[in-house]
Parts: C-alpha cells; structure tokens; sequence
C-alpha cells in the first residue's frame, strides 16, 4: 500500500467494518455460549472482553483442544482489542512517523496503521467464521 492511500477514506473503513463484523459474529455466539454454558452469569453485565475471558475459560474445561475452540477464542480475544480501539478513536496525522493512523486516545502508546489494520481485519475475518462456526456447532 503507497502512502498516498494512508488517507483513503474507504480502505479505512472497509478494514474498520470488517474488524468490527468479525467481532460482532463471535459476539452473538457468546451470547448464546453464555446461555447454555454459563446460566449463572448475566452476558451484559460483563464487559465485553470479560465475556472472551470467561468463554476461553469454560473452553479450556469442556473441549478438547484438538478441536481449537479455546485457541480461537484466544485468537479473537486478542483482535477485540483492536476493535475496541477502532470503534472508539479517530485516525490521525502523526508527524513522528509520518504515517496516518489510530491510536488510543485513553493511553497514548496504542496505535495502529492502515496497513496493520487491512491485515489484522482479514485475519479477524477469518479467524471469526471458524470460532463462530465452532461454537455454533459444538456450545
């Protein structure tokens, strides 16, 4: 990618979008995970990585890890980070590296370029219909 397309509005978004839909497609699966594998506990009043956390959780006692249910899981844990800081922070010029991108106003040290996010995003993509898939057919 040139950096005349660091600016490219909709490569942005399209990253951003597919980042979000991945997360959101293993949201809804958790949702359901937490109905029949955690009924004690309310899904809303946990934070949304405190729902990944307690799911891995549960995953490490009730599948095998042959099946990679608690991987995945552990995959999108880690991608939800970068939703978060997405869904939640502006793009911005940085002159110290002369490069446009997002970085997480609340700490200031977090950030991420176009470049990382269009990778992360295909990543979130793929890793999320496999998760999803799987909790749907073994929850």
């Amino acid at each position: 990618m040139s950096e005349e397309n660091e600016l490219d509005f909709e490569e942005w978004q399209m990253a951003i979008g597919k980042l979000v839909m991945a997360c959101s497609r293993v949201e809804f699966e958790l949702l359901r995970f937490y109905k029949l594998r955690l009924p004690e506990s309310s899904y809303l009043d946990d934070s949304y990585l405190d729902r990944f956390d307690k799911a891995i959780g549960v995953s490490k006692k009730i599948f095998d890890s042959k099946m990679g249910i608690t991987k995945g899981l552990i995959e999108i844990r880690k991608i939800a980070n970068y939703r978060h800081m997405v869904a939640h922070n502006p793009i911005h010029y940085s002159s110290d590296t002369d490069t446009w991108h997002i970085f997480d106003l609340k700490n200031g040290k977090d950030s991420i370029t176009l470049n990382e996010l269009v990778s992360i995003s295909k990543q979130a993509e793929l890793s999320s219909i496999q998760i999803a898939g799987a909790l749907r057919t073994h929850a």
